[in-house]
C-alpha cells in the first residue's frame, strides 16, 4: 500500500502545482484543463480509501463476482492505505511532493534558458508537468512516448523551434527519468546482497 500511497500523494502534488502555474500562464490549449480535469478527480478518489474500496467492489460485482482472490487482495490493499491518508501525514507529504516536482520544473526551465529559449519559471513548470502527467495517465512504464510528445507539442504551441523542442525534451528525460532508473539498477543489487548479508547474520 505504501506505494500506492506514495503515486497517490505524487499525482496530488502535480495537480496543486499545475493548477497553481495555469492560473499564472496561458498554454493557448483547453486540453490541458480537461487532463487537469481528469486528474484532480482520480487525486479525489485514491485520497478516499473508503470511495476507492466502493468503486473496486462496484467493478467486482459488474464482472459476475468473479476473480475473488484478486479482489480481496486489492481490497485489502485500499484497507491498508486509511494510515497513509490522515491529514497530519498527508499533507506534509503532499507539500514534500510539490517542492520535489517544483525544482524539476526549474530544472527544465534552467534547461531551457541554456538552449536560448525565452519562457518564465512558471510556464515551463506548467510544461514539465503536464508532460509528465500526460506520460503518467497513458498507462505507459514512465510514460515513455506520452511524456516525450506532450512535452514537444506544448513547447511547440509556445513558438520554440522544433529542433530545440526536441533536444530539451531528451536532454530533461534523460537527467530525470533515466538519471533515477540509473541510479535504481545500480543501488538496487547492492540493496538486495546487503539484506541477504543482514538475514544470514541474524540466524
Amino acid at each position: 500500500p505504501i506505494v500506492f500511497a506514495d503515486r497517490a500523494v505524487e499525482l496530488a502534488a502535480m495537480v496543486l502545482l499545475i493548477s497553481l502555474a495555469l492560473l499564472l500562464v496561458n498554454l493557448g490549449t483547453v486540453a490541458v484543463w480537461w487532463l487537469l480535469g481528469i486528474a484532480a478527480g482520480l487525486t479525489w478518489i485514491v485520497c478516499r480509501p473508503k470511495i476507492l474500496e466502493r468503486i473496486l467492489v462496484g467493478v467486482w460485482e459488474l464482472i459476475g463476482n468473479r476473480f475473488a482472490r484478486l479482489f480481496v487482495r486489492l481490497r485489502r490493499m485500499i484497507r491498508r492505505l486509511e494510515p497513509f491518508m490522515r491529514p497530519s501525514i498527508l499533507a506534509p507529504a503532499i507539500l514534500l511532493g510539490v517542492v520535489g516536482w517544483a525544482l524539476e520544473g526549474v530544472a527544465f526551465y534552467t534547461l531551457l534558458g541554456w538552449l536560448n529559449v525565452s519562457l518564465s519559471v512558471w510556464m515551463a513548470i506548467a510544461i514539465f508537468l503536464i508532460a509528465v502527467l500526460s506520460g503518467a495517465l497513458s498507462g505507459l512504464p514512465g510514460g515513455l512516448g506520452g511524456t516525450d510528445v506532450s512535452a514537444v507539442a506544448l513547447l511547440l504551441l509556445q513558438g520554440v523551434a522544433p529542433e530545440t523542442a526536441v533536444l530539451a525534451t531528451i536532454i530533461i528525460r534523460v537527467t530525470t527519468l533515466w538519471f533515477a532508473i540509473l541510479i535504481g539498477l545500480i543501488t538496487f543489487p547492492i540493496a538486495e546482497i546487503q539484506s541477504g548479508q543482514r538475514v544470514q547474520n541474524s540466524r
